[in-house]
């Protein structure tokens, strides 16, 4: 696994932003870009938020976007893992929803699953999680 640190400082070359709760950049324990790991070489095995999965697109055949005024959506989020491990089936699972709105923000959803790459997120691992994200950072 890439230590923490590394990982982190690839969130920025991809152009991410930290991620921060209430106001406070390091506060996102479901993100490395929140920085809520160990800062040692070892690092802590944690993927990025819903967000930012979004914006890297790596599973982007896994994704669903809702228009909430418009739609809805009938599926299964599933972990990432599930993607990783062939385990996701081909239809009725997503890995990450977001639910557009006419704002400046959008909201994205992702189940935490605490497996694999994702094994060692500090908080709320194995819960659904939502992310919320000005839409102009891109990420």
């Amino acid at each position: 696994s890439v230590p923490l640190v590394q990982m982190h400082e690839i969130g920025h070359n991809l152009g991410h932003s930290h991620s921060g709760k209430g106001g406070v950049t390091y506060a996102d324990p479901t993100c490395n870009m929140g920085n809520k790991g160990s800062w040692t070489d070892g690092g802590t095995n944690f993927c990025f938020n819903a967000a930012k999965t979004w914006a890297n697109k790596w599973y982007e055949s896994y994704h669903v976007m809702i228009d909430p005024t418009s739609n809805t959506h009938d599926g299964t989020l599933v972990g990432i893992n599930a993607v990783k491990d062939g385990t996701i089936a081909e239809t009725g699972q997503d890995v990450v929803l977001k639910i557009a709105s006419s704002g400046e923000t959008d909201l994205y959803v992702m189940f935490n699953r605490q497996a694999g790459a994702n094994n060692e997120v500090p908080q709320y691992g194995d819960q659904v999680v939502i992310t919320e994200q000005y839409r102009e950072t891109g990420g």
